[in-house]
């Protein structure tokens, strides 16, 4: 009976990964204000009753994308961390950050939404891991004499809200491709 719920649950989380991917597609179609469940659902195969077995509602699903798309930069600058410099750290960071921004639909409906996130109070605790995750960064650069006397708050709010905005402003089809402005944004 423990592999019937273990198999249960991972089918499960299967297909809440798949309810969140397709809302990443439909957000990022058409935008969060126009999207609808049923919309997002149709993706699926699913009535919009059937999806809310999987999720609470559309902004459920929104603070579930910021989730993944923090959770992907995590995973990414977790490696060899420690034996970095506060330096390789940060660019580490920058690199993960703006890779998922600019790579994936997860990414870039963040980086279009991050206004309506803050104004949601269940997203906040997200939003603070991460902020607290390069101010951390930006302390030990501070202790370490590495980066000089900065503010650790306003320095990461102010990196974050750049990185976030190349999402907006990166043109895919232009001169530059997405891998060469991470490399330019990193070495800045």
């Amino acid at each position: 009976m423990v592999e019937t719920t273990g198999l249960r649950e991972r089918r499960l989380e299967l297909r809440r990964r798949a309810v969140r991917d397709a809302a990443a597609e439909e957000f990022s179609k058409v935008g969060y204000e126009l999207a609808t469940l049923e919309d997002i659902g149709e993706r699926l195969g699913l009535s919009k009753a059937g999806l809310y077995y999987y999720v609470e509602g559309k902004e459920r699903l929104l603070i579930d994308l910021a989730d993944d798309a923090v959770a992907r930069v995590e995973t990414a600058i977790e490696g060899d961390m420690e034996d970095s410099t506060d330096g390789q750290r940060r660019r580490r960071f920058v690199a993960a950050h703006m890779s998922v921004a600019l790579h994936t639909a997860t990414g870039q409906v963040l980086a279009a939404n991050l206004e309506r996130l803050f104004s949601m109070p269940d997203a906040r605790p997200v939003w603070e891991r991460y902020e607290q995750a390069l101010q951390d960064i930006l302390v030990d650069g501070i202790d370490s004499g590495e980066f000089g006397e900065i503010d650790p708050v306003i320095t990461s709010r102010m990196l974050l809200a750049a990185m976030n905005a190349t999402a907006r402003w990166f043109d895919p089809g232009g001169p530059m491709s997405a891998d060469d402005l991470v490399e330019r944004t990193v070495h800045t």
